[in-house]
């Protein structure tokens, strides 16, 4: 295991790492669809690379503190995951 966390590949959907607790890394596209020469495709817009499970958080007592997420989405704890927390 300790030689494949460290390990970095290059994939069709960009690099992947594995994190402390053997979960993949790796880089999340925000796409837009646009038509280009009679066809609709897939335009990368913006790219968050190496998000982890915790994406921008701290690992801060997870999975420990299980109910983080919980909080961030009834908004008793800000975050900035996309769609919870007061920073969404």
């Amino acid at each position: 295991m300790k030689a494949l966390r460290a390990l970095r590949v290059d994939t069709c959907r960009g690099p992947v790492t594995f994190d402390a607790y053997g979960n993949v890394v790796g880089n999340v596209y925000i796409r837009k669809v646009e038509r280009k020469e009679g066809r609709l495709v897939n335009s990368v817009i913006h790219t968050y690379p190496n998000v982890s499970q915790f994406w921008n958080l701290q690992a801060r007592g997870v999975p420990e503190e299980p109910g983080v997420l919980a909080r961030l989405a009834a908004g008793e704890e800000s975050g900035a995951v996309i769609g919870l927390g007061s920073d969404s």
